[in-house]
């Protein structure tokens, strides 16, 4: 079984398309979805826990934003080449900088319109899911 694929939203209709998008995409996954911040920072800070190949990270999270979560994440060596795709409806340039330095491979701005968000999402998870080489 490969790792997992590990979405954190606590929006269940965003979280139900990005699974939906995943496992167009995968025949055989392992989907690990996650509610909140403090939910992904206990569940994969576990040492124990294994090591995501992807992380799909809403930054407007309760209890810790998704910068939160990566900043925790990075403490472990492990997650340093783990793909982290942040997604925010509304980033400030800030936050961008912010998310880019302390690890995030990449952030999505999204599109308020469902269609275009939907085409969107499609869009960024066939990058990193068939076209980008993970190890």
């Amino acid at each position: 079984m490969p790792n997992p694929y590990v979405v954190v939203d606590d929006c269940p209709d965003e979280s139900f398309l990005v699974t939906r998008i995943i496992e167009q995409h995968e025949q055989e996954v392992d989907l690990c979805m996650l509610q909140n911040g403090a939910q992904a920072i206990d569940v994969l800070g576990d040492p124990g826990s294994r090591t995501p190949d992807l992380v799909i990270l809403d930054n407007k999270l309760p209890f810790f934003t998704g910068i939160d979560v990566i900043k925790s994440l990075m403490n472990q060596a492990r997650f340093h080449s783990v793909p982290i795709v942040l997604i925010s409806a509304g980033f400030s340039k800030n936050e961008i900088k912010e998310a880019y330095r302390i690890g995030a491979r990449s952030c999505v701005r999204q599109d308020l319109d469902v269609t275009n968000w939907n085409r969107q999402l499609r869009s960024v998870l066939a990058y990193w899911l068939t076209i980008n080489e993970v190890q």
